[in-house]
C-alpha cells in the first residue's frame, strides 16, 4: 500500500505545482486620454482629458498553447469636460464637468508569442469588462440633469509586448457599451458613454 500511495502523493505535489506555476500575480497601472460620447451627436461636444487608473492582476496560462486569461480589479478615475448645446439661450453653450470613481473589472483573452527565451514577447487582447461605480458626480443644469448609472458594461483591445517575463506594456482602447449615464431635459434623455484611449504598464511577480 506504501509504495502505491508514495509515487501517488508525489504526483499529485508535482501537478498542484505545475498548476501553480501557470499562474502569475501582478500589479497594472496606467493613463488614459478619456472622452464622453452621446446618442444625440448634435448635443454636445466632448474635450478629451488625462485620467488614471491601478490595481491588482491575475494571469492563467491556458492548456491551449500561446493562449492566457488575464483578469483584475482596478480602480478606475475618468473625468471628461462636455460643452452642451443650449438652444433656448441662443447658442450659449453649459458645460458638464462628468468625473466618475469606479472599480474595474476586465476579463481580457490573449494570443502571443515569445523570443530570445522569453525575454521578448508580443500578444494581442480583447475581453469583457465590468465597472461598478464608487462614486459619481451628478450635475444639475436649467436645461438638463446628468445622472450616473451605478453599474455599465464594456469592452477593451489592444496590443502589447513583455520584457524580460515581468514587465509587460501595452497600448488598448476600452469603451463602454452600456451607458455610463444620462442627461435627462425636458424633452427627451441622452445616454452617454466614457471611451478611452489607455496606456498600460503592468508588473508581474
Amino acid at each position: 500500500m506504501k509504495k502505491i500511495l508514495i509515487p501517488l502523493f508525489l504526483c499529485l505535489v508535482f501537478v498542484n505545482t505545475e498548476s501553480f506555476a501557470q499562474v502569475e500575480f501582478g500589479i497594472k497601472t496606467g493613463v488614459s486620454l478619456t472622452s464622453m460620447s452621446f446618442d444625440d451627436k448634435d448635443y454636445g461636444s466632448e474635450h478629451p482629458d488625462w485620467n488614471y487608473y491601478v490595481g491588482p492582476v491575475v494571469k492563467f496560462a491556458l492548456p491551449i498553447k500561446c493562449l492566457d486569461i488575464e483578469a483584475g480589479v482596478l480602480y478606475d478615475y475618468k473625468e471628461s469636460h462636455v460643452e452642451v448645446f443650449n438652444a433656448s439661450g441662443g447658442g450659449y453653450y453649459n458645460f458638464y464637468n462628468i468625473e466618475q470613481k469606479q472599480l474595474l473589472i476586465p476579463a481580457n483573452l490573449r494570443l502571443g508569442f515569445s523570443l530570445f527565451k522569453d525575454n521578448l514577447g508580443f500578444y494581442l487582447f480583447a475581453g469583457p469588462q465590468l465597472g461598478i461605480v464608487l462614486e459619481g458626480k451628478d450635475i444639475k443644469k436649467e436645461d438638463g440633469n446628468w445622472s450616473h448609472n451605478n453599474f455599465n458594461l464594456g469592452a477593451n483591445f489592444g496590443v502589447g509586448t513583455t520584457l524580460f517575463k515581468h514587465l509587460e506594456l501595452s497600448l488598448a482602447f476600452s469603451a463602454d457599451i452600456t451607458k455610463t449615464g444620462e442627461v435627462k431635459t425636458n424633452n427627451n434623455k441622452i445616454a452617454g458613454k466614457f471611451g478611452a484611449l489607455q496606456l498600460n504598464l503592468g508588473i508581474y511577480f
